[in-house]
């Protein structure tokens, strides 16, 4: 007995020395990386966040064109017009330019300039004509005032915080599924780890009971029983080589990197015990989600498009002031000067009024404008019931997997034991190898466990930092410098 023992000893020993050269010889062709050092690798290779960058530049350009709208624009015009009429044959130039600006108050400045040329190659009095004109128009009731005005920069400066919202939605959701993907690619290659030790154990007792078959201590029908385990064995290898390989494309697929990239998942499967306030992560949250702070924005926006829609239902009255300048002679030079007497100009003043009736299009806007906001009020109370609810719920998961980790390590203890005392047994001869390598697999299992009992845990922890908008921050990512 004692020999048969040794010999199971040894035999272990040699599969478990050769299983540890192979997987030491696969590690040195692959490239040891960490979560950090796969967080990196997302954030420069992955195509969702390369993506939203560039989404980025159109982005920042429409915020510019709606920053431009009280600047001034310069408009330059050039024309020749050939005619005859009758027996006269007429050659005409025009240039112009045209400045319009528009003021916060609704109205409109203007000055039109406009250089005109007749028949410059014959002698008349009226060659060169130089016209300015001055216009301003300013409403008085639809259109009229600072807060009308200045809704559209309002509308795009809120338009560029939803814009830098996504942006951090896209990168806290990309990062999440890499760090997922990373540690569901640790937990299989941990797995393959396990079953090639389990499978040694699994020859190694067909071996030892052929042996016994051999020596006549054992029926020939017992040793299928081993051979059907050698062979659930060998099927759970592959089929945890096939996970392995199906979690490092992922991983890969997210890091945007070549396929066919040997990767080793370094990172150390540590896990401790986080006091957690469900009050204080709730009001976190509330104040960094960009989904609530999105619909906070929408709020704000319905409130400036319903007042937009109130001013619509104004009627228009516009003042129209305009002065004309004209200078007119047979000499380039003194047709300017003529221009720039200020003086010698026509003015006018003029009042529209436009009063619109039975328009019931716009009057549907305004009804639209006040339910759309009464839906955007319910919309964020619905988000903030939302969030604390995740925010408990996820407290509540991450206080249950921290127990399943307590007493998965726990069961691998006991199993531990339960195995030195069955090898303690097997000294004195109350035991057999069969025994041993079943209690051997008892532990395997429970150290499976316990190591998904950690990773899921881990998952937790950062399902809980995707909540609270806190990834960025846990994994020192500054998006401002990266925006």
């Amino acid at each position: 007995m004692f020999k048969l023992f040794f010999s199971l000893v040894i035999g272990m020993t040699i599969w478990s020395f050769s299983g540890s050269m192979l997987a030491s010889q696969t590690q040195m062709n692959s490239k040891p990386i960490t979560l950090a050092e796969a967080v990196a690798l997302a954030l420069r290779h992955n195509r969702t966040i390369e993506s939203a960058y560039l989404n980025r530049i159109l982005e920042k350009f429409d915020l510019e064109v709606i920053r431009d709208e009280f600047w001034p624009d310069l408009t330059l015009s050039a024309t020749t017009t050939a005619a005859r009429q009758t027996d006269n044959e007429t050659i005409m130039g025009q240039i112009g330019a045209n400045f319009a600006v528009k003021v916060p108050t609704g109205g409109q400045l203007g000055l039109d300039i406009t250089h005109t040329i007749l028949d410059p190659w014959e002698n008349s009095d009226n060659a060169f004509t130089n016209d300015l004109v001055f216009s301003f128009r300013q409403p008085l009731l639809r259109g009229r005032g600072f807060d009308v005005n200045m809704a559209s920069q309002l509308l795009g400066e809120r338009q560029e915080q939803v814009n830098q919202l996504n942006l951090k939605k896209t990168l806290i959701n990309t990062l999440t599924q890499v760090i997922y993907a990373y540690r569901n690619f640790l937990l299989a290659q941990h797995g393959i780890k396990i079953t090639q030790l389990s499978l040694a154990r699994s020859q190694k007792l067909l071996e030892v009971n052929q042996a016994l078959i051999t020596a006549g201590r054992m029926a020939q029908v017992e040793i299928i029983q081993a051979q059907a385990d050698l062979a659930n064995q060998e099927l759970g290898l592959r089929e945890n080589q096939n996970t392995l390989d199906k979690t490092r494309l992922n991983l890969l697929q997210l890091l945007n990197i070549d396929k066919h990239t040997q990767l080793n998942p370094i990172e150390p499967i540590t896990v401790k015990p986080v006091n957690l306030k469900v009050a204080t992560l709730q009001q976190m949250a509330l104040e960094r989600r960009p989904d609530y702070l999105q619909a906070l924005l929408e709020q704000e926006n319905t409130k400036t498009r319903l007042l937009l829609a109130e001013n619509e239902q104004l009627w228009e009255l516009d003042v129209i002031a305009r002065y004309n300048i004209t200078g007119t002679s047979d000499d380039w030079i003194e047709s300017q000067q003529r221009a720039g007497r200020l003086g010698k100009g026509d003015y006018s003043v003029q009042l529209a009024l436009r009063i619109p009736f039975g328009d019931k299009p716009r009057e549907r806007e305004l009804v639209a404008a006040r339910v759309r906001l009464r839906h955007a009020g319910i919309n964020v109370q619905e988000f903030k019931d939302n969030i604390e609810i995740e925010i408990l719920d996820a407290v509540r998961n991450i206080k249950i997997k921290w127990e399943q980790v307590k007493l998965a390590q726990r069961a691998q203890d006991l199993s531990k034991q339960q195995l030195d005392i069955e090898l303690e047994k097997l000294k004195v001869g109350r035991s057999n190898n069969f025994q041993i390598v079943t209690f051997q697999n008892g532990l395997i299992r429970a150290e499976n466990s316990e190591l998904r009992a950690k990773i899921d845990y881990l998952n937790a922890l950062t399902n809980l930092d995707a909540l609270l908008s806190t990834t960025l921050e846990r994994w020192g990512v500054n998006i401002s410098t990266m925006d």
